[in-house]
């Protein structure tokens, strides 16, 4: 989903976040992280594109960063050896979802929403901005509770990650993920080919390749302390901007792929905005990206949503069940159930009745019933 990050608020957001403590960081973050922050400015920008063409920026040339190697010094984490990232079981989905409800915690939120579906989650979705300490309290209640975190990491300019000024924090990360010693979904620097975040090929000259090489050099220090538990998702928009779903335009995201022995399995950010854009199936939302990758990875669903107006939310939950029964590769399913009020934007399951009943219907199907393995 396209989202953008006012620069003044991003500058903040990064001096305060190293001070922020491990308890700051399990508080719900609608005021913080961009996700409660960017659904109407990517409508805005997405309609905008269609409309009137964006200023082309020229194809700049751009020296080739210098890679840093990863500290190798850095001694393995015995508490991750014996423990495995949470792998694909094929013939099941697993179902998941971010949650954040108007007026409740990001925890009372989930709790909730099990409760009307009768199950328990088997993902849950967190955010971390670049500083932000993780994981911590959200990941563990998640294991008491026998769901798998996925720990969405946003990201920063990605120049400033492969010349290595970056490595003391990655590493530190690395250690916690290690420590932490469970399962998890890592998702670094999603939304890659969109033009609204630092880690964008728009923000480094339109060069995609500056991405993958901050991808590569992450992976690479994370493999150099020792993490074992973290399957790493890569997961772009299922629309570029600029360049839709052409695959020829530099800004695909074929063009950000790290590569297969860098990535686990392939997520997908793509909504239905209904009304205020154009109505479109869920096939018709996640299908391009999915094409070109099943059979490939485990496609992870990763960010997903419908709106109710310019169509039948209920009929398009009930259409992506179906869809996702005839595309094998799909082997997770993540729902962003949160209400935007003040943009008047409502992803919620049970923003009807109708809604609500369709996605119960989803949650109890025996095919979504899948855990990582």
């Amino acid at each position: 989903m396209t989202r953008v990050i006012i620069a003044a608020l991003s500058t903040v957001a990064l001096l305060i976040a190293g001070a922020a403590t491990t308890q700051a960081a399990t508080a719900s973050r609608s005021s913080r992280h961009p996700v409660a922050q960017h659904r109407v400015a990517q409508h805005r920008v997405s309609s905008v594109h269609k409309v009137v063409p964006p200023k082309t920026v020229p194809p700049k040339t751009v020296s080739p960063p210098k890679t840093v190697s990863p500290p190798q010094s850095a001694p393995p984490i015995a508490a991750s050896t014996s423990v495995h990232p949470p792998l694909a079981k094929p013939g099941y989905v697993i179902f998941g979802a971010f949650t954040e409800l108007p007026g409740l915690t990001e925890q009372v939120s989930v709790t909730t929403r099990e409760t009307q579906l009768g199950r328990k989650y088997a993902l849950n979705s967190h955010y971390y901005d670049w500083a932000d300490p993780f994981p911590g309290a959200p990941e563990n209640a998640d294991t008491t509770a026998g769901r798998t975190p996925m720990d969405t990491w946003w990201g920063i300019d990605p120049r400033q990650i492969v010349n290595g000024s970056q490595d003391a924090l990655i590493t530190t990360r690395a250690k916690a993920v290690a420590a932490y010693g469970k399962p998890l979904f890592l998702r670094w620097g999603a939304e890659m080919n969109g033009n609204w975040y630092a880690w964008s090929g728009t923000k480094v000259g339109n060069d995609p390749t500056v991405f993958v090489a901050a991808w590569r050099h992450i992976r690479d220090i994370f493999t150099a302390v020792g993490v074992h538990n973290a399957a790493w998702v890569w997961a772009p928009n299922a629309d570029s901007h600029p360049g839709g779903t052409d695959v020829t335009s530099w800004n695909n995201w074929r063009n950000y792929y790290p590569g297969d022995a860098y990535v686990d399995w392939v997520g997908i950010d793509g909504y239905n905005w209904g009304a205020t854009d154009t109505w479109q199936t869920f096939g018709q939302v996640v299908g391009p990206v999915y094409a070109d990758y099943a059979g490939r990875k485990p496609i992870m669903i990763a960010e997903t949503g419908s709106l109710e107006s310019g169509g039948n939310k209920a009929a398009w939950l009930a259409e992506a069940a179906v869809w996702i029964k005839a595309h094998r590769s799909v082997m997770a399913f993540v729902y962003f159930d949160t209400n935007q009020s003040s943009s008047g934007l409502d992803w919620r399951t049970d923003s009807t009745p109708a809604s609500l009943s369709a996605y119960i219907t989803v949650a109890r199907d025996p095919y979504f019933s899948g855990h990582p393995g």
